[in-house]
């Protein structure tokens, strides 16, 4: 089941003083939220793994303007905001400046505002980095071709840096599974040198430890009797 299985969903309107951090106005703003209330009950059709999620399940509100793209590698979000306007030109960040409209089924990103000290983005292939400028922009394009897959294409476009524009494209799959912090550290290549020597520091106390027992349990050796 998916998550919206597990709530009722309305629509709703409320205003707000949002201040701005750069110039310091505050203006009111009329903001749509989407407004999710947890069921009573799941449908029928709940398994196991449902209905442990549906426990877990809390009613919550989010804005109806706003895309949040979280990354698992890196543990980066990105705000993508809807049918927005873009940032002025001098408010520049190390992911750019996120604007999303849809064309019909699918999700059109335009990215621009680089920061010009961070050039070198992922990489590609066998290492093949990404270079972004601050006059750079990309177009991410979301798809959704079937009901467990999601074409992904981004179009790199600066004419500074490229000869022209560039595609790329990979398909995402849909995982029923937990997302999990992403977390690495050298010991990953060497887990079976680790644990073969725990294996081996376990052996080597538990044969002292015999060995200890065995000496204490050994019986006291006898003096000799002295001539007279």
């Amino acid at each position: 089941m998916e998550e919206r299985d597990f709530y009722d969903e309305r629509s709703d309107k409320k205003n707000a003083s949002l201040n701005c951090p750069h110039c310091r106005t505050v203006n009111e703003y009329e903001l749509i939220w989407l407004v999710r209330t947890k069921k009573r009950q799941l449908p029928g059709r709940a398994d196991e793994r449902d209905r442990a999620k549906f426990a877990k399940a809390r009613s919550y509100m989010l804005r109806k303007d706003d895309l949040v793209v979280w990354s698992e590698a890196g543990g980066e979000t990105r705000i993508v905001r809807i049918d927005g306007k873009p940032q002025p030109s001098a408010i520049r960040t190390f992911l750019g400046d996120s604007v999303g409209h849809w064309e019909g089924d699918t999700l059109v990103v335009e990215t621009t505002g680089f920061r010009p000290d961070d050039e070198f983005r992922l990489s590609i292939g066998v290492g093949r980095p990404v270079m972004v400028g601050p006059d750079s922009k990309v177009v991410e394009r979301f798809s959704r071709i079937s009901d467990d897959e999601l074409l992904y294409q981004f179009t790199v476009v600066d004419p500074l840096i490229y000869a022209k524009p560039w595609l790329a494209e990979y398909s995402m799959t849909r995982s029923i599974e937990p997302a999990y912090e992403f977390a690495c550290h050298e010991g990953n290549y060497a887990l079976p040198d680790i644990l073969r020597g725990a294996r081996m520091n376990e052996k080597r106390a538990a044969a002292a430890a015999e060995a200890e027992t065995a000496a204490a349990q050994a019986p006291a050796p006898v003096a000799a009797a002295k001539p007279k």
